[in-house]
């Protein structure tokens, strides 16, 4: 369903982030390099949480933009 590079949409603790992604889907799952705001969407910015995040989510919280 996805293939790495694709502009997705991500659902990651109940919010909507711009990404990218990373490696292809396996069981259910895909990594993804997202965009996110830690200010606005987390409510506070720590030298840990930067821009850009790389996570793995369930395909069910991934779309293509």
């Amino acid at each position: 369903m996805f293939r790495e590079h694709d502009d997705v949409i991500v659902v990651f603790d109940g919010v909507e982030h711009d990404g990218e992604v990373l490696t292809d889907e396996m069981r259910g799952w895909v990594r993804v390099t997202m965009l996110i705001d830690p200010e606005l969407d987390y409510g506070s910015g720590t030298e840990r949480l930067s821009a850009h995040q790389t996570v793995m989510v369930r395909t069910k919280d991934v779309r293509l933009r």
